[in-house]
């Protein structure tokens, strides 16, 4: 537990929070500045800074919570036409707690968030096709880093 980690603090309830759900290795609650009506976050009991300190069970254990978490979602009163899972990792891409936490957003047609917004098309020539040759030479023959 990091002494300055407000999710360090909700899990070991010193911090108040409305938890929805949790399992061994995680717990879920509801989002302090939620985008939608039942924004929930899933973060592992052990203070993990993000998804590259996620080991194999915790990693595992983090998804099946949030999959739990989205089939309360979708069965409760809480208006839910689809799911958005997010995680962002490191400053630059827009992490502000630096504890691994992974958002399930409730969607609705016409809420007002847009994802385009965060990725706009990539320049003639660097799409997705591109990007992922320069992985494979990158990663190099018989290497498996996935």
């Amino acid at each position: 537990m990091d002494g300055n980690c407000i999710f360090c603090d909700i899990v070991a309830n010193r911090a108040e929070a409305a938890r929805i759900d949790s399992n061994d290795l995680c717990v879920a609650f509801l989002d302090a500045s939620p985008i939608n009506p039942g924004h929930t976050l899933v973060v592992p009991r052990q203070h993990l800074v993000d998804i590259h300190s996620l080991e194999g069970a915790v990693c595992a254990s983090l998804f099946d919570l949030a999959r739990r978490v989205s089939s309360l979602l979708r069965d409760s009163t809480v208006p839910c036409e689809g799911i958005n899972l997010l995680m962002s990792n490191g400053a630059v891409a827009g992490q502000s707690v630096f504890h691994a936490h992974l958002h399930v957003v409730p969607r609705n047609r016409n809420d007002g968030f847009s994802m385009s917004e965060l990725h706009p098309p990539p320049p003639p020539g660097r799409g997705v096709g591109a990007r992922g040759g320069l992985w494979r030479r990158e990663r190099g023959p018989g290497r498996n880093d996935s």
